[in-house]
């Protein structure tokens, strides 16, 4: 934690030398764009992902269909269909 505490101070004198410059700042800004548009693509690849095992999922544990002998109950075989 200490390291992390000695590098965070010498961030401006490694960076200040970039940033001093019109196109450091471009870099940056290209940098911090590309690091958004990475994390917006990796978020939407998640929720295809969790959306496909969630219908998976839904689908495995649906009922399965019962299926009935002709005539089921209540029905009549028609009379043109008995020939």
């Amino acid at each position: 934690m200490q390291r992390l505490i000695e590098l965070m101070g010498k961030i401006p004198e490694i960076y200040g030398a970039m940033l001093s410059q019109p196109m450091g700042w471009f870099v940056l800004l290209v940098a911090i764009t590309f690091g958004l548009a990475v994390m917006s693509l990796l978020e939407r690849i998640w929720g295809g992902l969790k959306k496909l095992y969630l219908s998976y999922k839904q689908r495995k544990q649906s009922a399965p269909v019962k299926a009935y002998d002709w005539p089921y109950p209540g029905s009549e075989i028609p009379s043109d269909a008995k020939e």
